[in-house]
């Protein structure tokens, strides 16, 4: 679900309102997706553009605010950590936390994250291991699982966009 764009910072969440058991893959797979995206981009129209992609997996807290322009906005020590996760992370790479890749069980392969991120305090405080995403792991089973994430995202935001048109 999309949340908002904040500056360059384009927040999203996935397993809300209704939980979704494969939530952290849906998001690594909505974070890969968007790197390639930006890659064609960048070179069909040779632009030096990138982006870094943070994602955690947590509790959270959300809500409409505002008084005269409503906001769906979502709060939480582990949306503050997503949010580092982006901060430390890589141009052109996803920085998960350990409880998302734990969450999206054997479906990626991975490294070590960045030494940034073992600097950073917010990540320290709250015990954060990070890893970057390589690629999806070579099982069968995994790329379907993933890939119905996918068709479920794209099929929400058709749902959404035609909601909002009434």
């Amino acid at each position: 679900m999309p949340i908002k764009f904040l500056g360059d910072c384009y927040y999203a969440v996935s397993g809300i309102p209704t939980s979704h058991p494969l939530h952290s893959v849906c998001c690594i797979e909505f974070g890969l997706s968007i790197i390639t995206h930006i890659r064609n981009v960048r070179a069909i129209k040779h632009l030096d553009i990138n982006m870094r992609i943070g994602i955690h997996s947590g509790s959270l807290l959300g809500g409409i605010i505002g008084a005269s322009k409503w906001q769906y906005d979502v709060w939480s020590i582990d949306v503050d950590i997503a949010n580092r996760l982006e901060a430390t992370g890589m141009p052109g790479r996803l920085h998960v936390s350990n409880t998302t890749l734990r969450l999206a069980q054997d479906f990626y392969v991975y490294e070590n994250g960045t030494e940034k991120a073992t600097l950073d305090p917010v990540l320290i405080k709250n015990n954060v291991r990070t890893f970057l995403i390589i690629g999806k792991s070579h099982s069968r089973h995994n790329y379907v699982l993933a890939d119905k994430c996918v068709y479920d995202w794209l099929e929400y935001c058709d749902t959404s966009n035609t909601n909002n048109d009434r």
